[in-house]
């Protein structure tokens, strides 16, 4: 309850008691209750890695990747929430490069989300959001190494991702921007016009998205208007900032909650 309500009010002292508590559970595990110590571990390096995004000290950041390299080393997990492990620690190490642009950090995030990716099928319900992880970290790599692979799998996975997430799903929206920034990305490099076609189709579709929330609305919009610029389509490229403005009010701290802007 206390990490629902730090993720509406951003509340620190939330977070704070959120990482206590769920440094007690570990603890109060018995250790031969592998699988639940795992999970909880796994929790509280969520936890911790949200309370480094809202702190920025890398203590907390270092204390989430310990923690959550503890819940993969269980070897009595089953294959879902060992997935869910690897992709926890993915992000988390991916967190840490945004901050501290450490390439073995991006190394290490890739190769364990890569392993949760491998290890459930595709059918899962989770495998897009694993997907689109995997897709936004090629993405970072490819611009620290320019390595056209990376570049080429970012783009594979973002559409695996939009592609199998069903209509009006609250992630659909991001997906589609995942898809349609691989797409912009590659298109810079390649100049291939179907690669600009389906990125602004991508952030099109995006934007139209029913349960898009503002703040991703106001992003695909501007998105969509930087190609159409390019395109020298000034009409549509003026709807869509004229949209992005008037979504604007409602990310207002007064009018939403953080989950909702």
């Amino acid at each position: 309850m206390l990490s629902k309500r730090f993720e509406k009010t951003g509340d620190i002292h939330d977070i704070q008691l959120a990482v206590k508590l769920a440094e007690i559970a570990v603890e109060a595990t018995p250790r031969e209750y592998h699988g639940r110590r795992a999970r909880l571990r796994s929790n509280l390096g969520n936890l911790l890695r949200w309370r480094f995004e809202r702190t920025g000290k890398m203590e907390h950041i270092q204390d989430a990747v310990k923690v959550a390299e503890q819940s993969v080393e269980v070897e009595s997990l089953d294959p879902i929430r060992r997935a869910c492990s690897w992709s926890n620690l993915g992000n988390i190490l991916g967190r840490r490069f945004e901050r501290f642009k450490s390439i073995d950090d991006l190394d290490r995030a890739i190769k364990v989300v890569e392993l949760a990716v491998d290890a459930i099928s595709d059918e899962d319900p989770g495998q897009a959001r694993r997907w689109s992880s995997l897709g936004t970290l090629l993405n970072w790599r490819f611009e620290q190494t320019k390595n056209p692979n990376d570049m080429n799998r970012a783009v594979d996975f973002a559409y695996m991702a939009a592609e199998t997430t069903p209509e009006g799903h609250a992630n659909q929206a991001a997906n589609l921007n995942g898809l349609g920034i691989s797409l912009s990305r590659r298109f810079e490099h390649t100049n291939a016009l179907t690669d600009m076609e389906e990125s602004l189709d991508a952030f099109k579709r995006g934007w139209n998205s029913p349960n898009a929330q503002p703040s991703m609305r106001i992003k695909l919009a501007i998105n969509a208007a930087r190609f159409l610029v390019k395109l020298k389509n000034w009409n549509d490229a003026s709807g869509y900032l004229q949209g992005a403005i008037e979504f604007l009010p409602l990310v207002s701290p007064r009018l939403l909650n953080n989950t909702d802007k």
